[in-house]
């Protein structure tokens, strides 16, 4: 772990491995709302705002990223014209509809959204989503944001656990019918950490 860095922004020759990351990392979440895992990864490559990204990296391999939203901006942001090529017309037209409703979160104006967080399998386990996660409110608090804001699968308790050690707090759990239906999801938890700026 001696070559471990920790650094802001998403470089072009990562995309392809971001996307085989995030793509193991949360393809079975979406119950094939974005394809084949081959689709996904194709989508979601073509697809980052680089600048919204911390990414950890181990003799320059990307083994671990964490995306972030604030003031409209959203580190993967599939637009409309990107599902049609992948899904064709209609169906690309319904599943962008369906990403849109249930993928792109509210927040507040001062405050930094964790979208995804997203670690190489192997490397799981040893404090690298701890350090992004410390990148991330050192991110938000040379930006004025006055809190992080992130959202758990109620069931991924492993998660939820880790966000609670490092001081965030559950302000909101939500049950969605159709969410449910539509990806399986049965339940998402909100969890807000507030921000130091001096």
């Amino acid at each position: 772990m001696n070559e471990l860095e920790i650094k802001i922004g998403l470089p072009p020759i990562y995309y392809s491995q971001d996307a085989k990351i995030c793509t193991e990392a949360f393809y079975d979440k979406t119950k094939g709302l974005l394809g084949s895992p081959e689709q996904m990864q194709s989508l979601i490559a073509k697809s980052f705002n680089p600048d919204l990204a911390i990414v950890a990296l181990i003799n320059d391999r990307l083994i671990g990223v964490a995306g972030m939203a604030f003031k409209k901006r959203h580190f993967i942001t599939p637009s409309r014209s990107i599902f049609i090529e992948q899904f064709g017309i209609f169906s690309g037209l319904i599943k962008h509809l369906i990403y849109r409703t249930f993928s792109i979160r509210p927040y507040e104006p001062e405050q930094l959204l964790l979208e995804a967080i997203a670690i190489e399998p192997n490397m799981r386990g040893l404090g690298i989503g701890t350090l992004l996660i410390t990148e991330l409110e050192n991110y938000a608090q040379q930006n004025l944001l006055n809190s992080i804001r992130l959202e758990v699968i109620n069931t991924n308790s492993k998660a939820k656990k880790l966000y609670e050690r490092i001081g965030f707090k559950t302000t909101k759990v939500e049950h969605n019918f159709f969410l449910e239906k539509i990806v399986g999801i049965s339940g998402i938890s909100t969890m807000v950490k507030e921000t130091q700026i001096s």
